[in-house]
């Protein structure tokens, strides 16, 4: 992302408001017209800087690698892993809250896909991966609620 392109300029006013959670409408007028926000927003979301939770509805990924309860990588402590790699690993043998922080620190949809393709390969059982596709369904919508409470608060608005 260029310095002082919209995509950036949004994530820089986001970052500097503190706000994890907006509506397009919010940025419309101030980045431009609604076309140019809608596509600014659509190259964050693909660069996976935020994820879209609903329509106009979006999270920003905070994208640091978050801390899990059970240490995948015993081992070989202190291996850092790329995100894909550490979803996979996580994945692989699931815990409820570990999955919780991988959402928070890469969103959703990202998991999501990892867990598809495992799916898809055969690392991961068919059972366990629709069933936790599932939860996964079920961690976006509390994120949305999440997120339509702090818009509808004033907490997710910039100031003007």
């Amino acid at each position: 992302m260029k310095h002082g392109s919209l995509p950036w300029r949004i994530v820089h006013s986001l970052e500097k408001r503190r706000q994890r959670y907006f509506r397009t409408g919010h940025l419309v007028g101030r980045f431009g017209s609604k076309q140019s926000v809608s596509r600014a927003l659509g190259r964050l979301r693909d660069d996976g800087i935020i994820e879209q939770l609903d329509r106009g509805l979006y999270r920003v990924v905070p994208g640091k690698a978050p801390s899990l309860v059970f240490d995948r990588a015993w081992s070989n402590p202190g291996t850092e892993f790329p995100p894909d790699k550490l979803i996979a690993v996580t994945m692989g043998r699931p815990t409820f809250r570990d999955t919780i922080r991988l959402c928070h620190a890469y969103g959703v949809s990202r998991v999501h896909h990892v867990l598809a393709e495992l799916k898809s390969s055969g690392d991961v059982d068919v059972k366990i991966a629709d069933e936790w596709i599932h939860r996964l369904e079920t961690i976006k919508q509390a994120f949305q609620n999440v997120a339509k409470r702090q818009v509808a608060a004033g907490h997710g608005r910039p100031a003007r």
